[in-house]
């Protein structure tokens, strides 16, 4: 019997570790009735391979239509803290005799 849903990947880690952050995860619309056969039809990035341990088997990617229904997040902000400034020295340069402090 044919199947449509989701494949929901893991979340990437937070891009950055402060201040306007994101993380995203791959969504596709799949199909679950591969064969071992069907997979000779297909491009390799056309299929998702799963595996829970004991059984390996395969999902065709299909049109996000197809499943029905909406489609999750992939991109999502993170909860990370502002960024402090930070100061940077820097070397001495020559003051020129047109420059001048306070004027």
């Amino acid at each position: 019997m044919r199947f449509f849903g989701w494949y929901i990947g893991e979340w990437s880690e937070c891009s950055t570790t402060c201040g306007a952050s994101y993380r995203e995860r791959t969504v596709k619309c799949t199909r679950n009735d591969v064969t071992e056969n069907d997979l000779y039809h297909y491009n390799e990035e056309d299929l998702i391979q799963l595996d829970n341990g004991n059984v390996t088997w395969y999902v065709l990617i299909t049109r996000d239509d197809f499943c029905g229904r909406d489609k999750p997040i992939d991109k999502d902000r993170c909860d990370v803290p502002l960024c402090t400034p930070e100061w940077v020295p820097q070397e001495w340069t020559q003051v020129g005799a047109d420059d001048r402090c306070g004027t």
